[in-house]
């Protein structure tokens, strides 16, 4: 008789490496901070980014999980008619293929973060996202909020407010 045992990781031992981290936070910046422009990033060296990637889709709201479209690992925009990409990952700073994206889009290496105040909330859960309420917030929050992408950040400094206040947000 053999015996299957199956370990499995808690994921207070998930945490974000810190190029993992800063990844997240340049990613973060281009999606939320330009919410009607396709973002495409190469992902940085020593960074897991389709962890990153999931990570912030699952940090999204239900309905906006639901309208998030991401591809990883292209050389070309695969956005077709109406459904456009909102995130796409081309492959590594080592590669020899060339991109081909629309002037349209918003590249991840030329961002400048200009606002830590609503992103680290969110930096803070994607390492923790069972130690923070922000998660829950999100999901009470944006179950009533027609908006995209673009509701992300009020949603964060309405929760750094409240949390500033000292209020209890659940």
């Amino acid at each position: 008789e053999s015996e299957l045992q199956i370990e499995v990781a808690s994921r207070r031992t998930l945490r974000l490496p810190k190029a993992s981290r800063e990844f997240a936070a340049l990613l973060a910046s281009a999606l939320y901070e330009h919410p009607d422009k396709q973002v495409w990033a190469r992902p940085i060296p020593h960074s897991a980014a389709v962890d990153v990637v999931l990570r912030l889709w699952d940090q999204q709201w239900p309905k906006l999980r639901r309208s998030f479209k991401f591809c990883t690992l292209t050389t070309k925009d695969r956005s077709i008619d109406d459904l456009r990409f909102d995130l796409q990952l081309t492959p590594s700073s080592g590669s020899n293929a060339r991109l081909r994206f629309t002037s349209l889009s918003n590249d991840v290496e030329a961002v400048s973060i200009s606002d830590v105040a609503w992103l680290e909330p969110l930096l803070d859960d994607l390492d923790e996202p069972l130690e923070r309420p922000l998660r829950s917030f999100l999901r009470q929050i944006g179950t009533e909020i027609l908006d995209g992408r673009e509701a992300i950040r009020p949603i964060s400094i309405l929760y750094s407010l409240l949390n500033a206040g000292n209020a209890h947000v659940e």
